[in-house]
């Protein structure tokens, strides 16, 4: 080789271009040789970006000027042997840059003119044509490259002809561009000939363009990022927490482009105003600006039953936030503001993320309270206050238990008969519990009193209003029945006539009992056969009115009865009138002695002596409290005589004590059943009675 190529293209450049050209086509290697790719930017690089092979135009320039697509040529020069290049040099010799005439320079067929003026040697057109008809049916199923590289440039000329259309597609691009465009673009310029458009070059401005065996070195000015921004997706309300995966990052540049970057955003609590939340990003930190949306009201309720005395439970209080886009929200209240302790309705204050908020409660009142007693209490009795049991409006109830409340002064009184209303005070609120109270009896009293009697009576009844025993008493010279009777009320005590008629026939005592309802009962006064009334008497007084054979004035005979359940033999010649002023109801005529007046035994006299006889007596220990005394079997002897009924009954510490009808007329009716055996062996008739009923 006589030089090298380099010199050679030094020496004679625009020679050898042309020369090079025709000596190809002679050869039937190819088409004319590019001298160069020219490479126009059609794309726009944004800083940390990469521009792609679409963002680049390229074109190849032949000797004279004229561009054609990269893709309708073929780099030949590479490969060809050393003869050949000799070849093409020789043949370089045959023109010089001076025989070149300016004018014909812009097309081939302006050289093939100048061959023929110069009647040169030299292969024509035609015969470069008729050369490469084996190239050009090749290219007539070039691939789609070609014909893309080529729609390329048309359509990088239409840009240039209408900037207007230019522009807007160039803004369309730049608000397109991708994340994607921050990775190499070399792995997308996957070789597949030497053909094809390859760009390589880093992320700023330096790029490579490489066609077949030709290379050009383009520098970009990359457009700067004006700006790193960051934005929220959706919506953050008033106290709301932002979600850190709901925050993204962008490169804004200084043409307006955009292109989402990948962030890291730090956590924040809740938001009340706005705020900024600091977003890292690889470019650099930025932040995301938050307006929570305005929190317009708030309103709370509670949940469940709250109960007069109780404390009320901030978790059961729901506060709802209306927002101001019509957004609502619930959350549980944290707490009360102030004391939670709930008695009557009304508002009170609960505090929640979103402030202080009133609700409104209402707590199940108590309805009512009361308290268990063991036994029956009666009046006089003292209460003995334990566990208070509150009932609500909806049924609950609950026991509260000394310390929880505070007894009112009436729960240390005793108690008086009837309903007893107790005072107490709980949770600083005054509520009343009853308590039942009977009357204290003497019936109650009684049977404590007298429970040895009560065990070992041969005979018993026992009721809330009458205690009755019966024993029998045997003596070495008499017999008799000691009957104990005490009433709850003086007008359980009556004078019973017979056949309910004064004067009228005469009754057995059994007959009147069953007729009565007599519980225990014996007979009356002393009578007169033929008129079968009372007689021995002279004040005669029947449920409280004067009989018509009565006398004004009493003779001191007479057992009288008040309303009060007081038994007294009046003073001889005091006047019924003044009788039935104290309340004197009834009374019994007896020819017997007095035996007890006012506590004191009266001397019977010579009346006593030994004579024993059947007898029926009645004492009295107080009003409501009685004995009666029966003596005597069958027969008239065996029975007792006064001294020895006075003295039973002083024993008994009875007040009063006087004979009623005795011999035959003596009888004891109880539960309808008679316990004596009387005188005659039958009941006798009788015109009246002394009986005790429930």
């Amino acid at each position: 080789m006589k030089n090298s190529i380099a010199d050679i293209v030094k020496k004679h450049k625009r020679a050898f271009i042309a020369g090079t050209a025709v000596c190809a086509a002679a050869l039937g290697v190819g088409f004319f040789v590019p001298v160069r790719i020219e490479v126009k930017q059609t794309g726009t690089l944004h800083q940390h970006t990469a521009l792609t092979e679409s963002d680049f135009a390229v074109q190849t320039s032949t000797l004279f000027g004229i561009k054609h697509n990269a893709e309708d040529y073929k780099v030949l020069w590479e490969g060809w042997t050393e003869e050949q290049q000799e070849a093409a040099i020789e043949q370089f010799g045959q023109v010089t840059l001076g025989d070149i005439d300016e004018e014909t320079s812009e097309s081939d067929t302006g050289l093939e003119e100048y061959a023929r003026k110069k009647n040169k040697n030299i292969i024509t057109a035609d015969d470069i044509r008729a050369a490469s008809a084996e190239d050009n049916a090749r290219k007539a199923g070039a691939d789609k490259n070609a014909k893309d590289a080529e729609n390329a440039e048309s359509s990088g000329a239409d840009k240039a002809e209408n900037p207007e259309t230019e522009k807007a597609s160039s803004q369309s691009g730049t608000d397109a561009v991708s994340a994607g465009k921050l990775e190499s673009s070399a792995k997308d310029q996957a070789a597949s000939g030497d053909d094809r458009l390859v760009v390589t070059g880093d992320t700023v401005t330096e790029y490579t363009i490489s066609k077949g065996n030709f290379t050009d070195t383009v520098t970009v000015d990359a457009v700067p990022v004006k700006e790193i921004r960051a934005s929220y997706d959706g919506k953050v309300y008033f106290m709301g927490v932002p979600d850190t995966e709901n925050i993204h990052a962008e490169l804004v540049y200084e043409d307006g482009a955009k292109a989402a970057v990948s962030c890291t955003a730090e956590a924040t609590g809740a938001v009340a105003t706005e705020t900024d939340i600091p977003v890292h990003t690889e470019f650099g930190d930025t932040v995301c600006h938050i307006i929570p949306v305005e929190l317009e009201k708030t309103t709370a309720k509670y949940r469940g039953k709250v109960y007069s005395g109780d404390t009320a439970e901030a978790e059961n209080v729901t506060v709802t936030a209306e927002f101001a886009d019509g957004h609502t929200e619930e959350v549980t209240a944290a707490e009360f503001v102030g004391d939670a302790f709930v008695n009557d309705s009304g508002d009170y204050v609960v505090k929640s993320i979103y402030g202080e908020t009133d609700v409104h409660i209402d707590p199940v009142q108590i309805s009512s309270a009361s308290i268990e007693v063991s036994g029956i209490l009666y009046e006089e009795d003292m209460l003995d206050v334990d566990i208070i049991t509150l009932e609500y409006e909806d049924g609950k109830t609950r026991n509260i238990g000394k310390g929880e409340y505070e007894l009112g002064a009436e729960a240390s009184l005793p108690l008086t008969a009837g309903t007893n209303e107790i005072p107490f005070l709980y949770n600083g609120k005054m509520y009343i519990f009853t308590v039942d109270v009977l009357h204290d009896t003497e019936i109650r009293r009684a049977r404590i009193r007298y429970a040895d009697e009560i065990a070992t009576a041969e005979y018993s009844h026992l009721s809330d209003t009458i205690m009755v025993t019966v024993n029998r008493y045997t003596q070495p010279e008499y017999t008799y029945l000691l009957t104990h009777i005490i009433i709850d009320d003086p007008s359980q005590i009556h004078a019973g006539l017979s056949n309910d008629n004064y004067g009228g026939e005469r009754e057995t005592p059994s007959s009147a009992a069953k007729r009565l309802g007599w519980v225990v009962g014996i007979n009356g006064s002393n009578f007169d056969y033929s008129t079968n009334t009372p007689t021995m008497a002279d004040a005669k007084i029947k449920n409280g009115m004067m009989m018509p054979d009565s006398r004004p004035v009493a003779n001191g005979m007479e057992i009288c009865l008040t309303n009060s359940g007081n038994l007294f033999s009046p003073q001889q010649g005091m006047s019924i009138n003044d009788l039935l002023r104290m309340g004197v109801t009834d009374t019994w005529c007896c020819g017997d002695t007095l035996l007890i007046s006012n506590g004191e035994a009266v001397n019977v006299g010579i009346q006593s002596l030994d004579y024993r006889y059947p007898r029926t007596a009645i004492g009295m220990v107080r009003p409501c409290e009685y004995y009666i005394i029966t003596a005597g079997t069958s027969g008239y002897s065996n029975g007792m005589t006064y001294d020895e009924v006075r003295d039973t009954l002083m024993a008994l510490d009875c007040g009063f004590g006087k004979c009623l009808d005795g011999g035959g007329s003596s009888t004891l009716i109880f539960e309808n059943q008679m316990l004596n055996t009387p005188a005659t062996g039958s009941e006798r008739p009788v015109t009246d009675f002394l009986y005790f009923t429930e």
